[in-house]
């Protein structure tokens, strides 16, 4: 196995498992797809994207627990951002 995986391989990999899941599986399974894509653009520095993702992640999440998850994972970025407006939102 290469260790040394591009970001873009890697997101190409995200992207194939969030398309599995959709036809093959459940929504749980689409959001914790979703969920892992968030992750990586958040652990490359990539928080735009990262916090459009968690979005799309919170909007397929019922539960609250994951609901708080993902919103806590939203103020870290937004606190490395320093955007006092959208801590105070989430």
């Amino acid at each position: 196995m290469d260790i040394e995986k591009t970001f873009e391989q890697l997101l190409e990999e995200k992207d194939a498992k969030i398309k599995d899941a959709e036809e093959n599986f459940g929504e749980t399974e689409v959001r914790d797809a979703v969920l892992a894509k968030a992750e990586l653009y958040n652990d490359h520095g990539k928080y735009p994207e990262a916090i459009e993702t968690y979005n799309l992640a919170l909007k397929r999440t019922i539960e609250i627990g994951k609901k708080m998850d993902i919103a806590f994972k939203l103020i870290g970025i937004y606190l490395r951002l320093e955007n006092n407006h959208k801590i105070k939102e989430n």
